[in-house]
């Protein structure tokens, strides 16, 4: 898992992480050190669409959730994630949760600006 460009965790039901990968340490600015046994969604100041209840209840019940939302790097800079979540019932351990986050804040912010732009052109309509 630490080949990945993605950021991935892993975290307990009870809410610690137990696995953060190369790529979170680079993309949050924290150490596996720093991290470790800390609630993952107080760590990065989440920001969820909808309530973390309904996604929590969501992947007990299906396994798997995936949307977007809003993490902060060390340093405070917010960021827009794609986020997967899938429920990890591994025979011989604990149920866990892997977490899986992409860096979507640039695509993001060139979609709000093309829309912008294109909501400031007159519109014209034709006939047929």
């Amino acid at each position: 898992m630490d080949l990945t460009h993605d950021a991935i965790l892993v975290r307990t039901l009870e809410n610690k992480i137990v696995f953060w990968n190369q790529a979170a340490q680079k993309l949050y600015g924290s150490s596996k050190d720093e991290v470790l046994a800390k609630a993952p969604h107080q760590l990065l100041r989440t920001v969820f669409p909808p309530p973390l209840a309904e996604i929590e209840a969501e992947v007990l019940k299906t396994g798997y959730w995936e949307g977007e939302v809003t993490h902060h790097q060390r340093d405070g800079t917010p960021l827009i994630v794609s986020s997967r979540w899938a429920m990890s019932t591994e025979h011989d351990k604990p149920p866990a949760i892997l977490e899986s986050h992409r860096n979507i804040t640039h695509r993001k912010h060139e979609e709000q600006k093309f829309r912008k732009f294109w909501s400031r052109l007159p519109m014209r309509r034709y006939r047929q």
